[in-house]
């Protein structure tokens, strides 16, 4: 999935050093992410932001940065670059939220969508997030900037892992704890490095608690058909929980692609995962163990640990190097590193 990083420095005094921090962690993470790349800084009297299809070079003083590289799995274009922005706000998402996405629009781009259309009605962000984040289930990691209030904040849910380290001067956080435990070198900044925990809305810039929020579990939801086959965009749409075919024989290669995903199942029990279930929407309940579980945490919706010692998990095929495309699985390879 994606990456997110970002430093900042309680001062506020601003400070190349942490551009160049910046590029160091960045491109550790654009390494395995590079369909795209966007940013936000702020420094003295300014709020920059942008995107671009290539590696970005960070060369402006700030002493807030914020950058997202991107692995994508559904809005295969520029516009689904992060960060997305509209109505004064701009957001950074790690993950997959179920249900959403399709050629254009990116389930990113369709969960700010939908969080911005609660926000027109009741004007309060943080109730808007805690409506939200109660319907839509999957993986999610956020970093959601107010900026016509000058807010910052961040939420993530129990399927995706953050990592922070804090001391007087700064704070760090990224996606990747590599990347955390390199910024700690770099500024030689004493203290451990902490996982962020899930279901809070936190204040970014002091990492102090607003409130929690209730999270929509995928348990509830597994095996059931959620989505309808939109035949123009040739794309699941979450539109109904009817599932329908206008087409009587849309995808004459079905049984080509239900092999493929035959294959990748096959893939994964050589690799050690021994697989309970899975549903036409590409979830999958698997027991793992801790070994598979560090290798693969990143991937997996979520992780029940059993007596036995091993791992009860879901996880969504997608993530394995499918793309969802109607009736129609294609692999994408190197589309994740995990399985070559």
């Amino acid at each position: 999935m994606c990456n997110i990083n970002f430093i900042y420095r309680k001062s506020e005094k601003e400070s190349k050093r942490i551009a160049d921090l910046m590029n160091a962690i960045s491109f550790n993470s654009f390494n395995h992410n590079s369909d795209g790349e966007g940013f936000f800084l702020k420094g003295n009297n300014k709020n920059l932001f942008g995107k671009s299809k290539t590696k970005i070079i960070f060369n402006e003083p700030a002493y807030l940065f914020i950058t997202h590289q991107r692995l994508s799995t559904s809005g295969h274009n520029k516009n689904n670059i992060h960060p997305h922005q509209k109505n004064g706000f701009l957001l950074f998402h790690n993950g997959i939220f179920s249900g959403l996405g399709n050629e254009k629009a990116s389930d990113t781009a369709q969960y700010f969508q939908k969080l911005l259309k609660i926000y027109d009605k009741n004007k309060n962000i943080i109730k808007s997030i805690k409506e939200l984040n109660n319907k839509i289930s999957g993986s999610y990691s956020i970093v959601l900037i107010d900026l016509n209030k000058d807010k910052y904040y961040y939420y993530k849910n129990n399927s995706t892992s953050f990592y922070k380290l804090e001391n007087k001067n700064y704070i760090i956080g990224s996606t990747i704890k590599e990347n955390i435990q390199y910024a700690k070198s770099y500024l030689k900044i004493k203290g451990s490095i902490k996982e962020v925990k899930h279901g809070i809305i936190y204040d970014l810039l002091t990492f102090k608690r607003i409130t929690s929020f209730k999270e929509a579990s995928l348990f509830e939801n597994f095996g059931q058909k959620t989505s309808v086959f939109d035949e123009k965009s040739a794309y699941f749409s979450e539109k109904t929980h009817n599932f329908t075919i206008k087409n009587e024989n849309p995808h004459p290669n079905q049984d080509e692609n239900a092999s493929k995903k035959e294959m990748i199942l096959n893939e994964l029990e050589n690799i050690g995962f021994d697989i309970i279930t899975n549903d036409e929407n590409n979830f999958v309940k698997a027991v793992i163990s801790k070994p598979i579980l560090k290798k693969y945490q990143r991937l997996f919706y979520r992780i029940h640990k059993q007596k036995d010692l091993s791992y009860l998990v879901v996880f969504n095929l997608d993530d394995f190097g499918f793309i969802l495309d109607g009736f129609n699985y294609h692999y994408k390879e190197n589309f994740y590193p995990y399985l070559e």
